[in-house]
């Protein structure tokens, strides 16, 4: 499977390449790094999940920094929606700071799995 992370949402597709589902960032309520694990191939990873109001998606993402990618998920949940503050009144997100985020996790993931491929050699 792949995750595709676009200006308007995410993308989720099977591995055949067929869409799976799309989500707009107003539908997904979170993406967050769950926990270290470990791929089937033995690299380390952690457990990714993104949330919609109606359904949760897991993704073991393979990466040799586990904390630091957990730590960089966790920037997009409040980009992701504008939370509901203590009064109620939801807080709003600047659209240039969702860009960068977006960007930011795009390329994590691209060089992750340029890396997963053996394409990128440290």
């Amino acid at each position: 499977m792949s995750l595709t992370f676009k200006t308007s949402g995410i993308e989720i597709n099977k591995p055949n390449g067929a869409q799976a589902a799309v989500y707009g960032w107003s539908g997904v309520a979170s993406v967050s790094g769950v926990e270290q694990t470990e791929a089937p191939d033995g690299r380390s990873a952690i457990v990714m999940e993104i949330a919609s109001s109606d359904k949760g998606h897991h993704f073991i993402v393979p990466t040799q920094e586990p904390e630091s990618l957990i730590s960089q998920i966790a920037t997009l949940t409040p980009l992701c929606q504008a939370k509901k503050g203590k009064k109620g009144t939801a807080r709003k997100v600047s659209p240039l700071m969702t860009g960068i985020a977006i960007v930011l996790v795009a390329a994590i993931v691209a060089i992750l799995l340029l890396i997963s491929a053996g394409v990128l050699h440290f």
